[in-house]
């Protein structure tokens, strides 16, 4: 049986956008032609702009990156959201989905930069959730002798959640 932290990996990606590096999960959905690369806007772009050639998609579980080919990009006006539409991984299972309720208890998977490319799973649970948003709590702190939190955890941002 695989480990969930395998199966992390495997739906997890780096992703590099003119210099601006993140997270990303993929998304399989049923019966499409089509897979799909979830993550925040600002992992792809500062401006709305994006220029689909120089955006760099790697993962630790698909070793042929050329494999995954971008169509196109899609952006949230409201939310720090974007979707990457990509030519369908065969060997990505069909993703489920869950709402959000509080005290559920997740995991984040992603490539911070303090790991210079390396993953990290965060621990934690769900703190507070309406049709809005939700808040997440880690039980694993974030801070070292020289960083705090919010430089500890750049490069999560798009990461999957995971339950």
């Amino acid at each position: 049986m695989i480990k969930i932290e395998q199966k992390y990996e495997q739906i997890a990606v780096k992703i590099n956008s003119n210099g601006i590096n993140g997270s990303g999960c993929i998304v399989q959905p049923n019966n499409s032609d089509y897979s799909f690369i979830f993550t925040a806007k600002h992992c792809l772009t500062e401006n709305d702009i994006v220029d689909n050639a120089k955006i760099s998609v790697t993962s630790t579980n698909i070793t042929d990156t050329n494999q995954i080919i971008i169509r196109q990009v899609l952006f949230d006006n409201e939310f720090d959201i974007a979707v990457i539409q990509i030519d369908k991984l065969k060997e990505i299972e069909t993703s489920k989905f869950t709402n959000p309720q509080k005290d559920l208890p997740i995991q984040l998977f992603g490539f911070p930069h303090l790991l210079k490319g390396g993953s990290q799973i965060l621990s934690g649970k769900i703190s507070f959730s309406n049709e809005d948003h939700s808040d997440i709590e880690f039980s694993n702190s974030q801070i070292t002798f020289d960083k705090s939190t919010p430089e500890t955890i750049k490069g999560f941002s798009g990461s999957g959640i995971f339950h």
